[in-house]
């Protein structure tokens, strides 16, 4: 015989599992939807509503049969069966139905109404069994457990357990199993967690061979109190807005990788629990009405606090990786430590209040799923709420004030109801006690409301005169404009001499007027690579520097697909430099999801040019997978050409292998090339094209305004343009031959990119020089790809003075200045077409005339010698 306490113990193992593959499923399936539905605000809230909705539903359906079945234990075992059943057959399920979702309608059709009916209808129809048992789950577990004690109140503890669980879910599916094993593997896994917890269940369900077999009578049909339902919905609109608004703050502070998400869900899911287990000790007893309106009060006030740690939330975390060392898990660590300043106190609010609010819901005739139900669906609208209707109107501040304001309105409607009170097993007040009794509770009430209410009109006053625009503008700078987006806060810095910049989420500089030549470089490189190009895409806008390039070519249609909306309205504001694209009748600006515009529309383009994405930002992974590169090879016409800019500065060597190995798998014959000679911020572009690589018509009969910023932007010839090559397809596959390509199903550059993102002390020119060593001593062989072989003597000089070149710099950078000038030399010596490393000893030169004129002059006849042809040298040394 079992021991009532270990069979106890057995069952609480089964809800912790329970939550552990649940919250692992719901990441899981979202991240499935990203990939077909897209990554825009209407795809992702409508997945995530989807979700709850099911859950909400299947909560409020089968409540009365969870709490009125005669072995609940085997009512929760099939529950678990019908989740795991569904999560094996959602692996064919879900593939369909993106694919349904992306030929529904073109992209020219895809309205946003339609957008939010298929983004929610796909995932909920599709996911629809198991989220409705996922949803009878939580009145089983608690009608499973009520059955083996001897209380009736005992959500809290089944909440807790729950919940700790799917904090285990969230490190065990993002940390462990996605990185690892993918997305379908990890489904199977989660899949095999319902087995288990289903077969457990069916056997510790069995009743005890002592207990009698009575029949339990049909109880009356009772219905919960409006008040009751009211407040259990929009507490559950104020938890998840509040998460939502937290969530979109400390984005301005955090890294905004996969691991960051992990580690503020997990956070967030930790309070609770840790709040439900604390009702569950010590406040079940106390009074409904009472505890109520402490818990809400304190919300309220604890709401208003969190806004000003919000406040100096930067320099926190700043502190804490200064302490901490320099590794990606040490980072993560230091985010979930911030995020618990943020999250920790109200959440723990959060989890006693609504474990409180539940049980209070319970009836004889039905559980408690009613009220989960109703909170559910209140979390489901939230993000809707917050996310798209306040934050971007309101701002951060006001957001959070509103979501205090609104706990405490929620404190003054549960005062208005004072009945409120347990069904089951509530204390009883003795007759005897009388109006005396009546007279003290109503003076608890008052004094509750006297010393619970002043902190929070004390944090709310102070909430007032901080700013929660989390900006970091550098000294000498100015914020030109904010917008706190649905999707992302985007600002413009200026400094004093009159140069913006863009950033999103205060964290990803996506370019600005200082970098107007290597923005250009990145349109004028792929299309002078395809003859006569008519049709061109470009995915990702930013400062529309790039885009507004394409005014150079007449002949150009182009179009430009940009995920962030505020981006696109932040466009006048880099005037004139991108030359207004906005306003060009020949340019189309989307507002749209990159992966989904490719695979929706019905357009072909001669030149696709992928924006420099950061690969360790959550969702960018996506736009580095063998699907989308196939996808974008379908959207070519014959003979075009697509172009993948790499930010070398922003990845390590295995994400740039992996990146590469899934680059060839598409496009086995592709080349790479440099966008511009930089070591603080060296680019890559990766290059594909059915046809051989030339300088196309442009360079014949180019109009006098392209000719004249192809000259600026050092692409005057084709030694020039072709100068920029570094390697061959063979090359680019001997680097990456022992690489894994990154899949939908297992995005590894999603979960590998984010450990460079959290270093500390990073060098952005080490991928530069493992670049330079692809062609290193084959430069002849390289060149002989582009041009006629009388010419590739010419080119392959040109290629060795520009290795020359950036290793100067490297030297120079990193204090070795004889290195430097000697590589200088030699890259002033191998190509007179090359002449940085030639202009470089001349500045050099010019700043040691005063202060060391001896080497200033044995610099510039070492310079002489190597390039005699040039007379600056020789007329500068005159001068000395």
């Amino acid at each position: 015989m079992i021991s009532r306490r270990l069979r106890i113990a057995q069952v609480y193992s089964l809800f912790f599992l329970s939550g552990c593959a649940g919250l692992g499923y719901q990441l899981i399936w979202t991240r499935e939807f990203s990939t077909g539905l897209g990554h825009e605000l209407p795809a992702v809230l409508a997945v995530v509503a989807a979700f709850f909705g099911g859950v909400a539903i299947g909560s409020r359906l089968l409540d009365r049969r969870a709490s009125t079945a005669s072995n609940p234990g085997r009512f929760y075992a099939w529950a678990e069966l019908v989740i795991g059943g569904w999560g094996i057959i959602s692996l064919q399920i879900i593939p369909m139905a993106n694919h349904l979702a992306q030929t529904s309608a073109g992209f020219e059709k895809f309205s946003e109404i339609a957008h939010w009916l298929i983004s929610f209808g796909a995932p909920f129809l599709s996911l629809l069994p198991a989220t409705v048992a996922m949803g009878a789950t939580l009145p089983a577990m608690e009608r499973f457990a009520a059955s083996l004690t001897t209380s009736e109140r005992c959500f809290g503890a089944v909440y807790a357990v729950n919940t700790a669980g799917a904090v285990v879910g969230v490190f065990a599916t993002m940390f462990l199993l996605l990185p690892n094993v993918g997305l379908r593997s990890a489904t199977v896994v989660m899949a095999c967690l319902n087995l288990f917890c289903a077969i457990g269940a069916f056997i510790l369900g069995k009743p005890s061979p002592s207990s009698a077999t009575t029949a339990v009578p049909k109880p009356k049909r009772e219905t919960i109190d409006r008040h009751l339902i009211a407040l259990l919905f929009f507490t559950g609109v104020l938890g998840v807005g509040f998460e939502v608004a937290g969530v979109r703050l400390l984005s301005q502070v955090l890294e905004n990788s996969v691991y960051t998400f992990a580690a503020v869900l997990a956070v967030y899911l930790l309070g609770t629990a840790v709040g439900g287990a604390l009702y569950q000790k010590y406040l079940r007893q106390q009074s409904v009405a009472l505890l109520t309106e402490k818990l809400l009060l304190a919300l309220s006030a604890a709401v208003f606090f969190e806004i000003l740690i919000l406040s100096r939330s930067r320099a926190i975390y700043e502190t804490l990786r200064a302490s901490w060392p320099d590794s990606w898990i040490a980072a993560s660590g230091v985010e979930g430590m911030l995020a618990g300043a943020i999250f920790g106190l109200p959440t723990v609010l959060m989890g006693a209040l609504f474990s409180h609010l539940i049980q209070a819901s319970k009836k004889e005739s039905c559980g408690i799923g009613t009220g989960a139900a109703w909170n559910t669906l209140g979390g489901a609208l939230a993000p809707a709420l917050f996310g798209v209707a306040l934050f971007p109107k309101l701002g951060g501040k006001w957001t959070m004030i509103s979501l205090g304001l609104g706990y405490l309105g929620c404190g003054l409607l549960s005062r208005w109801q004072p009945r409120m009170e347990f069904s089951q097993n509530a204390p009883q007040r003795s007759s005897s006690s009388g109006a005396s009794g009546l007279d003290s509770a109503k003076n608890k009430r008052h004094t509750l409301w006297i010393v619970w209410i002043a902190p929070a009109f004390i944090f709310l006053l102070l909430a007032l005169r901080v700013d929660l625009r989390l900006i970091a503008i550098p000294p000498s700078s100015n914020l030109v404009s904010y917008r706190p987006g649905v999707m992302a806060s985007v600002a413009v810095i200026g400094d004093k001499l009159g140069q913006r910049t863009l950033r999103v989420n205060n964290h990803f500089q996506m370019g600005g007027t200082a970098a107007l030549i290597p923005q250009r470089r990145q349109t004028h490189i792929p299309l002078l690579l395809r003859e006569k190009p008519k049709c061109v895409l470009f995915l990702g806008v930013g400062t529309g520097i790039t885009l507004g390039a394409t005014d150079f070519y007449p002949q150009v249609q182009a179009d430009g697909v940009e995920l962030i909306p505020e981006i696109i309205e932040a466009l006048p504001e880099f005037a004139p430099e991108n030359r207004s694209p906005q306003t060009v009748p020949r340019v189309r600006l989307r507002r749209a999801d990159a992966r989904r515009f490719v695979r929706t529309s019905s357009d072909n383009y001669d030149v696709i040019v992928a924006d420099l994405f950061h690969p360790g930002r959550d969702g960018a992974g996506a736009l580095y997978t063998t699907e989308h590169f196939r996808a974008i090879q379908e959207r070519l016409t014959p003979g075009g050409l697509f172009c993948q800019w790499l930010p070398l500065y922003q990845l390590d060597e295995e994400t740039l292998r992996v990146i590469t190995k899934t680059f060839l798998t598409v496009f086995p014959e592709a080349k790479a090339c440099l966008l511009h000679f930089n070591i603080e911020t060296p680019v890559l572009g990766l290059i594909a094209s059915s046809a051989p690589l030339s300088a196309g018509s442009n360079w014949q009969q180019p109009t006098p305004s392209l000719a004249a910023d192809l000259r600026a932007s050092g692409l005057r010839d084709w030694v020039h343009l072709f100068g920029t090559m570094v390697a061959d397809g063979r090359m680019l596959a001997e680097f990456c031959a022992s690489a894994q390509p990154s899949t939908d199903d297992r995005s590894v550059v999603t979960f590998a990119a984010p450990r460079f993102l959290y270093r500390k002390q990073i060098s952005p020119y080490a991928r530069l020089q493992t670049v330079l060593k692809l062609a290193a001593g084959r430069e002849l062989d390289l060149a002989r790809e582009f041009v006629s072989p009388e010419n590739a003597g010419r080119l392959a000089n040109f290629m060795g003075a520009r290795n020359f070149y950036l290793s100067g710099l490297i030297e120079e950078a990193e204090g070795r200045e004889e290195q430097a000038v000697a590589s200088y030399i030699e890259s002033a010596r191998a190509s007179n077409d090359f002449t940085l490393g030639y202009s470089q000893c001349i500045l050099l030169a010019t700043s040691w005339a005063k202060t060391k004129p001896a080497v200033a002059r044995a610099l510039l006849e070492r310079l002489i010698q190597a390039q005699p042809n040039q007379p600056l040298a020789r007329d500068l040394l005159k001068r000395l």
